[in-house]
């Protein structure tokens, strides 16, 4: 909890909201275009991404292996929808023919 107070104390002093008395100012102003930026600062820190992200190798493996668990989950959800979908039509084909037994009788 101490790292996210941390995190809206430090977008709050980089904020364009002045306190003037009894009026507030916005102030916005052109961020100049970067060429390096962290990863942490972009992602957590809302920064604009420059022409480059810079990541540390452990920052990677994690990425990496998140995408793989990720993939992974996603191929399980298909197989299951993909039964679902089966599932659905084999009854459909069984009401079908349910159906017209019944009518014929």
């Amino acid at each position: 909890m101490d790292n996210f107070i941390r995190f809206l104390e430090h977008r709050a002093r980089h904020s364009g909201v002045r306190r003037s008395r009894r009026r507030l100012i916005w102030i916005e102003k052109e961020e100049p275009k970067r060429m390096l930026t962290e990863f942490i600062d972009m992602y957590y820190l809302g920064y604009t991404p420059g022409e480059y992200v810079v990541i540390s190798r452990s920052m990677a493996r994690e990425i990496e292996e998140r995408l793989k668990t990720l993939e992974e989950e996603n191929k399980k959800l298909k197989e299951r929808l993909d039964l679902a979908k089966a599932v659905i039509l084999m009854l459909a084909v069984v009401i079908t023919i349910l159906i017209s037994l019944l009518s014929s009788a």
